[in-house]
């Protein structure tokens, strides 16, 4: 194999394993932001530790996932370019692969230590993630509300591996986001295979509704945003701050999501969404520096 085919396969094992979707589990490392806690080395070892586990898991179910749905990728107008419809992976590589994510999750899981509520997590994501995989993902709105409790689960990973606690209405908050996120991604992708007649979607008759539950999961997060930061968990935690400057960026981020899903179609993949745009690139890193600095240096 030449250094050219090697870099190609190398590229398509990455894509296979979504490497990019590793973003979304840095949702575990966001409750150091807002901890008051001295956090040591270990902590931030043990917090890693976590992230490369859950992101490793993640790739095993992104693996399943595109194997159950192959015969519907190969005809699916932007899916039909992974790895797997376009025949850059095969069988052979998927078991070396497979093979190779399950090696290292059996040493970090019997080398580090890793949380007993986080293990019980991780497995229990890894088993909802089959049923999704399976079934669940073809039942309406079943597969939304399952997902996005997906989201809640790295929250409380990073929250359990340092031992802190937070507001109840976070998670709920965290939630919302991830629901108004994945009906997003539902109508970006039903626009998309609108026509393809042999492309079955589940969300086929939906489009107003969907418009209308976008519309809808987008000020109730506003509202929950809002509730958050007049709460007596976050006054008396963190003190009577102007965390009304906070809910600036949040909007902006929210109100540009649904501009990239109604008026570009592009949200079919959240996290590519992310990196190409600017607006939500500055307004997200400025909510993150702005939650850091009233909670610590304010």
């Amino acid at each position: 194999m030449n250094s050219l085919s090697l870099r190609k396969k190398t590229l398509a094992y990455f894509k296979f394993i979504r490497i990019h979707q590793w973003f979304k589990n840095l949702l575990i490392i966001l409750p150091t932001l807002t901890t008051q806690k001295v956090l040591t080395i270990d902590n931030y070892k043990s917090l890693i530790t976590l992230f490369i586990t859950f992101s490793l898991v993640s790739s095993l179910i992104y693996i399943i996932n595109d194997w159950t749905d192959l015969e519907g990728d190969k005809k699916h107008p932007i899916k039909k370019n992974n790895p797997l419809p376009k025949n850059d992976i095969s069988f052979i590589d998927t078991l070396f692969i497979v093979f190779c994510i399950l090696l290292i999750l059996l040493i970090l899981f019997f080398q580090t230590n890793i949380n007993n509520e986080n293990i019980f997590i991780i497995i229990s994501y890894f088993i909802l993630s089959i049923l999704y995989s399976l079934f669940l993902k073809r039942i309406i709105y079943i597969d939304v509300m399952l997902v996005s409790i997906f989201y809640v689960l790295r929250i409380k990973c990073g929250v359990n591996e340092i031992d802190e606690n937070i507001s109840y209405l976070i998670y709920f908050q965290i939630y919302l986001a991830s629901v108004f996120i994945l009906f997003c991604k539902r109508y970006s992708d039903l626009i998309y295979t609108k026509g393809i007649s042999t492309i079955i979607n589940i969300y086929q008759n939906n489009h107003n509704i969907l418009k209308l539950l976008i519309n809808l999961t987008l000020i109730a997060n506003i509202i929950a945003y809002l509730l958050i930061i007049n709460s007596e968990y976050l006054i008396g935690k963190y003190g009577d701050k102007p965390y009304f400057i906070t809910a600036i960026f949040v909007i902006i981020s929210f109100a540009k999501y649904r501009y990239y899903t109604f008026k570009k179609n592009n949200t079919i993949d959240p996290v590519k969404t992310f990196f190409k745009s600017k607006t939500l690139i500055i307004s997200n890193t400025l909510w993150v520096l702005s939650i850091f600095v009233l909670n610590n240096l304010w």
